[in-house]
């Protein structure tokens, strides 16, 4: 169960950083974040 979880972490890192790298701004990110329950 961590295991899964740490990989659903790392997938979810991975695409705020690719939206942060073009220039989403950190608002929406927030958003995204919220709206997955993170």
């Amino acid at each position: 169960m961590l295991e899964r979880r740490r990989r659903i972490d790392q997938a979810l890192y991975a695409v705020i950083m690719e939206a942060y790298v073009h220039g989403v701004s950190t608002r929406s990110v927030d958003d995204l974040v919220k709206a997955l329950g993170a």
